[in-house]
């Protein structure tokens, strides 16, 4: 797996390429972190990358997650999908309401399964998780688009190692 500064740069380059080709360079910020890669498709003003209200990806990205399957497939590197909402809050507030949690985890289900779709395998996910709106990119706009977005995190395999690590069976006491 890719674990320099470096490789993570040069890979962040092929990626904003992928992104170049379906019209979405716009959309696509990322990040060399301590961490690993962090690769953000957010909303803009203009266009969506799912359909409001819905988990149904919009064709450029369901386009780029497939070509990433292949590329994630010969890095090896594991992943976190993170789905994020903005805060405009649904009507139904009862207790089988559809949610912001709902619909943030459900779109990141829906880019791991197109990921899977362009040959991604399976073993390249460690974990999909979806926040709502509580993380914004524009906290000062929480309703902004830019805050509607898919992350995928590209994990050093250190980094990789921890989160496994903080939900396997070391350091769990019986009750």
């Amino acid at each position: 797996s890719l674990d320099s500064p470096e490789q993570l740069q040069a890979l962040a380059r092929r990626i904003a390429a992928l992104a170049a080709e379906e019209g979405l360079q716009g959309h696509l910020r990322s990040a060399v972190t301590p961490q690993g890669l962090r690769l953000q498709l957010h909303d803009t003003e203009a266009s969506g990358m799912f359909e409001r209200g819905s988990a149904q990806p919009a064709a450029p990205l369901r386009a780029l997650l497939r070509k990433l399957g292949p590329l994630l497939a010969e890095i090896r590197n594991q992943l976190l999908i993170v789905g994020h909402t903005d805060a405009t809050p649904y009507q139904d507030k009862g207790p089988g309401a559809f949610t912001n949690w709902a619909l943030s985890s459900h779109r990141a289900m829906a880019a791991r399964h197109e990921l899977l779709a362009g040959g991604m395998p399976e073993s390249s996910v460690l974990q999909v998780t979806g926040m709502a709106d509580a993380a914004p990119l524009d906290p000062l706009a929480p309703t902004a688009a830019v805050n509607r977005r898919i992350e995928l995190m590209l994990l050093t395999s250190a980094q990789a190692q921890a989160i496994s690590g903080m939900y396997g069976p070391a350091g769990l006491r019986a009750g």
